[in-house]
């Protein structure tokens, strides 16, 4: 059945689903195609009539995922930024809104994607909204190194097209029987740097209340200096391409988007790839390796210092916090990790040394830190190995590999953020710990796998090979919907299991552990399991 939602700017025909009433596509600025390309987003044109609600739109162009076959609707255009809402009733109930902000490495997702389908949650009383945002070099090259200072306040596109969604929402939910002053932004991998990033922006302030980070936390974001070089050799890539050298505005905001969004992947490969050739150009150029290229810029505007110290000094007083991982994160990103089989001891503690090295020079570690010799990566692998037999894990080398990456990209950095923000507002921490069906679940608990759960859409075919299925699989999503939805309420979180979420404290004097909520086949309240690595990274990461 129609059914019709009336805002201030307009009128919007969605959808009664039974479950919820689905409004799909809807424009929060203009298209940011032609001369608007690279700009910051704009306000979006007046609707002239009753504005048609009930498609999604298309994903922002990307290149297709190694990860998932489909990451939203097929197709893609620059022409992207769009909304979606699902609410329970349109009428005048103040319902808390929850804001999804997709992962992808900040090059690939979509609000569309089936998992991030909001009717589930919403039966919970609360409006969920998904959105589009600039990826890759359109949402997050480093413009005033490439094209000079008429671009000066177009960095971090990507996260200003977040950030005036959020504003639409603000203006907006009303109409869709949203409380336009309790939005929590809530999103899984980049989505959760994203959250976390904007807690640490100024200008972000009063856009949301609360923060839930899944998976994602304030670390990532470049060095102008490292963003400036990805900016040159993009625009190399680009002169490959088009056979010119594009550096001016107007001239790289005509050429084809593909070429764009080639050169982009091509910038990505080199600066990612772990193959010798692009090893190899990297070391003789002085480049560093970087897994997310296209990430979050220190630009001196928008994002004046690193997010994390802004947090740690109040800029996001006053605004809840819920973050965590799962226990496996790094496991999902085996499927890519060519080497990762074959690994042994002395290519791990080499792949550890590379890390700090690299680390520091993209700025993600303390000040502090020395670790950069041999013997000192050997004592952490040391380390490892212990651990994971202490914990009746799997202690090779790939699985020591597994162990400290999952740390040094998810784990530690959601310690970190939950210790930042706890003398502001009230910051809990979880652990994921439920082990994927895949493979007789030699994957354990990986990247992502809490999505179905958060969402409550295990029934998709791709959910359940990846969650599995089963009344205990049932249980667990009604527990975390339950308390994500709570949270987004302005009450505790709370559910069945954890009747009280304690919040987090990492006490350093005595060493003890802080108190988390695990979330598996256990559900409850636990002493963090994982405190003695987070005080091995002490004064590091």
């Amino acid at each position: 059945m129609r059914i019709v939602a009336k805002t201030r700017v307009g009128k919007f025909e969605g959808v009664d689903a039974g479950r919820a009433m689905v409004f799909k596509g809807i424009p929060y600025a203009r298209p940011p195609v032609g001369k608007l390309r690279f700009r910051s987003p704009e306000p979006p044109p007046p609707i002239r009539s009753t504005y048609d609600a009930t498609k999604f739109r298309p994903s922002c162009l990307q290149p297709p995922s190694e990860l998932f076959p489909q990451t939203g609707p097929t197709e893609m255009s620059e022409d992207c930024l769009y909304l979606n809402i699902w609410t329970p009733r349109l009428d005048t109930k103040p319902r808390p809104v929850m804001v999804w902000i997709h992962g992808g490495a900040f090059v690939a997702g979509s609000g569309a994607f089936p998992w991030y389908d909001g009717a589930r949650l919403a039966n919970h009383e609360v409006v969920v909204v998904t959105l589009n945002y600039r990826l890759g070099p359109f949402g997050f090259l480093y413009l005033e190194a490439l094209l000079g200072s008429t671009f000066a306040e177009c960095s971090n596109l990507g996260l200003q097209d977040q950030m005036a969604a959020l504003a639409w929402v603000r203006q907006h939910i009303e109409g869709f029987g949203g409380d336009p002053e309790n939005i929590t932004i809530f999103g899984e991998s980049a989505g959760a740097m994203s959250a976390a990033t904007l807690m640490g922006v100024p200008t972000a302030k009063g856009l949301f209340e609360r923060v839930i980070a899944q998976s994602g936390a304030a670390h990532n974001v470049l060095p102008a200096e490292v963003a400036a070089r990805i900016a040159e050799k993009f625009a190399e890539q680009l002169e490959n391409i088009t056979g010119e050298r594009i550096i001016q505005g107007d001239a790289i905001q005509k050429i084809p988007a593909t070429a764009v969004l080639d050169a982009g992947m091509e910038t990505l490969a080199y600066f990612s790839d772990p193959r010798e050739n692009h090893r190899s150009q990297r070391h003789e150029k002085g480049d560093p390796t970087i897994l997310l290229p296209f990430q979050p810029v220190l630009d001196g505007s928008l994002i004046p210092r690193r997010p994390l110290d802004e947090i740690g000094e109040g800029n996001a007083a006053g605004i809840p916090l819920i973050t965590g991982t799962t226990r496996d994160e790094y496991m999902l990103f085996t499927f890519t990790d060519r080497a990762f089989h074959s690994l042994d001891r002395k290519m791990v503690i080499r792949r550890i040394e590379r890390t700090f090295i690299t680390a520091k020079q993209l700025g993600l570690y303390s000040d502090k830190s020395h670790l950069s010799s041999t013997r000192q990566a050997t004592d952490i692998y040391d380390f490892y190995v212990d651990w994971l037999r202490r914990h009746k894990r799997p202690a090779d080398a790939k699985h020591v590999w597994a162990a400290v990456a999952t740390d040094i990209m998810f784990r530690v950095p959601a310690i970190r953020l939950a210790e930042a923000q706890a003398p502001y507002a009230p910051s809990r921490l979880y652990l994921f710990t439920r082990p994927s069906p895949m493979a007789n679940g030699k994957f354990g608990s990986p990247h992502a796998i809490d999505i179905p759960f958060v969402f409550g859409n295990l029934e998709d075919p791709a959910a359940k090979l990846f969650c599995g299925e089963g009344p205990e699989v049932v249980k667990l999503s009604s527990e975390m919907q339950l308390l994500w939805t709570s949270f987004a309420a302005k009450e505790p979180p709370h559910s069945p299991r954890v009747p009280e979420w304690p919040t987090y404290s990492l006490d350093r004097e005595s060493r003890r552990p802080g108190l988390i909520v695990e979330l598996g086949d256990f559900v409850g309240v636990v002493k963090d399991p994982e405190a003695d690595k987070a005080y091995l990274w002490e004064g590091i990461l």
